[in-house]
């Protein structure tokens, strides 16, 4: 991405909402996509937040960063698809990312409270897909092998998506009705620099979440009613009975 600073610099990165939902509903509808790193028409008519708009903390520029932060959910898992513009996807290479340092890479670190703010988790996920990582604190809460994601990329974007499971009782997103959100995004640049763009405050804790509540209306795109075909024999008898006038049109100006 073009930076002007040579630096590592932490920056805001504003959310606004997007696409079907208004800043005024702010709703997550449910839906259960498939898990293909690819993002479901279905994500569209659900809560969108778009990534890199707006002044940032610092006054430096980033305004090659920018995306679309989709968000479903249905009895078992909150569903987050992540599609970032970045105009040199990279990655430190996926023996370094099993280290101790993930996210020194292209990646989205998600900040979640999925019991109505008491308690904030960290999953992050890499552009290559490398690996799905968190804090230690988190893991007595939430066992990151039980999440689900994939990615894709190109040179030029890539696509972050993943299930994570709400557990009754602990992480009970359903019985809080809404989600906490917070977002950090990573970039690891061709020449090696690092960069971090958040909302508000990135660390831990519930400072800085954005609250969205939940809906029970389906955010499957609509089914239009397909017109009605008429069954093979009729179809073959109105074709022959074309073919026929067709012909005897043809005799009698022959005649």
């Amino acid at each position: 991405m073009k930076k002007t600073a040579s630096f590592l610099t932490t920056a805001l990165l504003t959310l606004s909402l997007a696409g079907n939902v208004s800043a005024a509903d702010g709703e997550i509808l449910t839906g259960t996509p498939i898990i293909d790193g690819k993002v479901d028409a279905m994500y569209k008519n659900s809560l969108t937040l778009e990534t890199g708009k707006g002044t940032n903390a610092y006054n430096t520029d980033w305004d090659d960063a920018n995306g679309s932060i989709y968000f479903l959910h249905d009895d078992s898992y909150l569903y987050i698809c992540a599609e970032i513009i970045d105009n040199d996807v990279t990655t430190i290479g996926e023996e370094e990312c099993k280290k101790e340092n993930p996210f020194k890479n292209d990646n989205c670190e998600f900040r979640l409270s999925l019991d109505g703010g008491t308690t904030t988790i960290k999953l992050g996920i890499d552009a290559y897909g490398y690996r799905a990582y968190g804090l230690k604190a988190n893991e007595a809460l939430i066992d990151y092998s039980t999440i689900q994601y994939k990615t894709t990329y190109t040179d030029t974007s890539y696509v972050i998506e993943a299930a994570i499971p709400c557990t009754e009782g602990v992480l009970d997103m359903k019985t809080a009705g809404k989600l906490g959100f917070k977002l950090q995004l990573n970039d690891l640049t061709k020449d090696g620099n690092h960069y971090n763009f958040a909302t508000d405050y990135a660390g831990e804790g519930a400072k800085g979440l954005v609250f969205y509540n939940l809906s029970s209306e389906s955010a499957a795109p609509a089914v239009t009613n397909a017109p009605k075909t008429a069954d093979p024999i009729t179809a073959a008898l109105a074709l022959c009975t074309a073919a026929g006038a067709i012909v005897c049109f043809s005799k009698k100006h022959a005649e």
